[in-house]
């Protein structure tokens, strides 16, 4: 699939994308690269409203390139988000299929949260613009599972491509939610792999609550009552295939179960 190089519009690119994941294809990530300043949010925005025209619901958000290292490698010095879609959440146990999957699959174990759904789009801002408060506008705590990947043909090295990929999310499996959990810490995690352990901490969580509150409140899809949130990797990305086991935990969140096929 390809696009003249003049016709690198948000709209083109999210039309390319859409269709590569319908048929299983990828885009050059030549024409990733080529995107111009503003054209990756502005062809997630195109594609989250044809999704929920659709009729697949927008349930929250993902925030991704949380550290330093990960920003470096896409020529930034932020983190980045992402939507997510009702038909890309499970719950645990779940199963993910990657056998006709066109580029490698990941997993990241994540903390995600539950935005109360009693509070106004008003309120919410202003508690999540107070680490002090932050903990206030969400009602529940999950360990989840970050299931990434992408619909170019090669690694993602640029931030207008991996804006425009949705932050390279594809699914979110979540565990049993969790009541009462201080957000204003580091986490520390463990991806398990067929008894093969990998582990990682997180950055403080309050912290990129109140970001991605203040980045989403100009724009098309701002944070609302009752809204999902991956707060970026505690441990991964961890390479997946088919007949992988997986455990994610969290700790004081417990886990969640994934069998790849």
């Amino acid at each position: 699939m390809s696009i003249p190089a003049g016709s690198l519009t948000a709209e083109s690119i999210a039309a390319a994308l859409i269709e590569a994941e319908r048929t299983g294809r990828t885009l050059p990530i030549e024409i990733g690269q080529a995107l111009a300043p503003g054209v990756g949010y502005a062809a997630q925005d195109i594609e989250v409203a044809t999704r929920i025209e659709a009729g697949d619901a927008l349930a929250g958000f993902k925030v991704g390139l949380t550290v330093p290292t990960a920003q470096a490698s896409m020529g930034v010095d932020h983190p980045g988000y992402g939507r997510l879609h009702t038909s890309m959440l499970l719950s645990s146990p779940a199963v993910i299929r990657v056998t006709n999957a066109p580029q490698p699959v990941m997993l990241e174990c994540e903390v995600a949260v539950t935005l109360r759904a009693d509070l106004t789009v008003d309120r919410l801002e202003e508690l999540l613009a107070d680490r002090a408060s932050v903990d206030l506008a969400v009602a529940s705590v999950h360990v989840a599972a970050e299931v990434v990947t992408g619909r170019w043909d090669r690694a993602v090295s640029t931030w207008e491509a991996w804006a425009a990929d949705n932050g390279c999310s594809f699914q979110a499996v979540f565990g049993t939610p969790q009541q009462r959990v201080p957000l204003g810490r580091i986490f520390s995690g463990t991806i398990t792999v067929n008894g093969t352990a990998h582990e990682g901490q997180s950055v403080r969580v309050d912290d990129t609550l109140g970001w991605l509150a203040k980045q989403l409140a100009t724009t098309s899809t701002p944070l609302f009552p009752g809204a999902v949130i991956l707060t970026g990797a505690v441990v991964g990305p961890v390479p997946v295939q088919a007949g992988d086991a997986v455990e994610l935990s969290i700790d004081g969140l417990g886990a969640v179960a994934v069998h790849v096929e």
